[in-house]
């Protein structure tokens, strides 16, 4: 008797990343009344590449350091990227993160220098990941990790206040109702606290066929991750 067919292809990964932090003077991302430009780096802004193939379908997860995805031409220029990489659906995801530069939908002119070269960093970091691409298994698991809280909180006479730092974990459910110093309190009652955030984490494990893990995207539950839709390279 012959060998049982294969079910199934085999699952490759290949991962890379690029530093895509911009030099000092930019406008921060995410507060309308910060009007000042950046002073300096504290930590560095990454763009991560994760790159899947199964026979001859290949999709790339591109995940930012930023505080929203690019605007639509410079998303065009990556699709392009990808495609000449032989990708068929590319992913971007932004962290969220108040702390990177402005980005536009459109520019008057051109995008600004340091977006420009970090559309050619990532699109190397694709070239990279492509390059470097092996056998690979996907594996899951969930933890908990309390890194945000409800900043709309409901007090105890039915009013809502924002409510910016936890430190002492008060509860922000409609049930944990003990009082606190609101920045801001809502003249109406007919806002209604939005759902509690959940402190699990779930976790994504890629490792190569060595065993080892090449790469590891996290789901964050503290903050809103925004994913554009899979776009065809084509």
């Amino acid at each position: 008797m012959g060998s049982a067919p294969a079910l199934c292809a085999v699952l490759r990964a290949g991962t890379a990343k690029a530093d895509i932090t911009p030099p000092g003077g930019e406008l921060m991302w995410g507060y309308e009344d910060r009007l000042k430009p950046a002073t300096g780096t504290l930590d560095p802004l990454y763009a991560r590449v994760l790159v899947l193939e199964v026979g001859e379908k290949r999709l790339a997860l591109v995940t930012l350091d930023l505080g929203r995805s690019f605007g639509a031409a410079s998303l065009g220029q990556l699709r392009e990227a990808a495609r000449q990489c032989g990708i068929s659906c590319l992913l971007t995801a932004a962290s969220h993160t108040h702390s990177a530069p402005v980005i536009q939908d459109e520019y008057k002119d051109s995008p600004p220098a340091w977006e420009r070269l970090s559309l050619e960093k990532i699109e190397r970091a694709m070239q990279q990941a492509v390059r470097g691409l092996m056998e690979a298994r996907i594996g899951t698991a969930t933890g908990v990790v309390y890194i945000g809280h409800n900043r709309l909180r409901l007090n105890a006479d039915g009013s809502v206040s924002w409510f910016e730092r936890n430190p002492t974990r008060i509860s922000t459910s409609a049930s944990g109702r003990a009082s606190a110093s609101p920045r801001r309190r809502s003249s109406t009652r007919s806002i209604a606290p939005s759902p509690s955030i959940p402190p699990s984490l779930p976790r994504t494990s890629i490792p190569s066929s060595w065993g080892s893990p090449s790469v590891t995207p996290r789901a964050r539950s503290a903050m809103h991750v925004g994913t554009s839709p899979c776009a065809p390279a084509t």
